[in-house]
């Protein structure tokens, strides 16, 4: 890992709490800025921009294979996010944690991040053999999820209105629990 991407990670260490973002980050990935604010995008995300649906920026159901972006992202006092969104083959994952707000518990937060991320994992190793196509977009405001089973399965969860604290890590329970039953 460069030393420019150690410091976008260790830039989450507080006194009191560890951001931790336990996942694989592509070997072609640098840190880029988008309006002031860190990002590390690949070669492939750098082509078409950040994707942060907040900013209005690169629709998440549109992400070309390859893709994989993670950044820090938001404006005011307690408007800000982790962002996080990846494509491949058989996946398109779109997610926005609320942390570092005056307002916000940014210890709960960070728990709430690392929590997600290894929930994440958890759900891709669970349903990867069995699952034709994975769709996930959560943010502040909406959720929706579709998943499509090699067996012709399809089942989505339909738009949902959520606020900033809600646990994305259920939405993956929920997912998985469709693709083993």
């Amino acid at each position: 890992m460069n030393k420019d991407i150690k410091e976008f990670l260790d830039g989450f260490k507080r006194e009191d709490h560890i951001v931790e973002f336990p996942i694989e980050i592509p070997e072609d990935v640098e840190l880029s800025e988008y309006e002031g604010m860190p990002v590390l995008l690949n070669s492939v995300a750098k082509k078409f921009g950040p994707a942060i649906v907040s900013a209005g920026k690169v629709k998440p159901d549109n992400l070309p294979e390859g893709y994989f972006c993670l950044g820090f992202w938001g404006h005011g006092v307690n408007s800000y996010r982790i962002y996080f969104a990846k494509a491949n083959d058989w996946e398109n994952i779109y997610f926005e944690i609320s942390y570092g707000g005056v307002y916000m518990d940014n210890k709960r937060a960070a728990e709430n991040v690392k929590e997600s991320f290894l929930k994440l994992a958890e759900l891709e190793n669970a349903v990867k053999e069995k699952t034709k196509k994975l769709f996930v977009f959560y943010r502040v405001g909406a959720t929706f999820w579709k998943i499509e089973l090699k067996n012709g399965k399809i089942k989505e969860s339909g738009f949902r209105s959520r606020n900033a604290f809600d646990n994305l890590s259920q939405h993956f329970e929920d997912i998985k629990e469709f693709a083993l039953s």
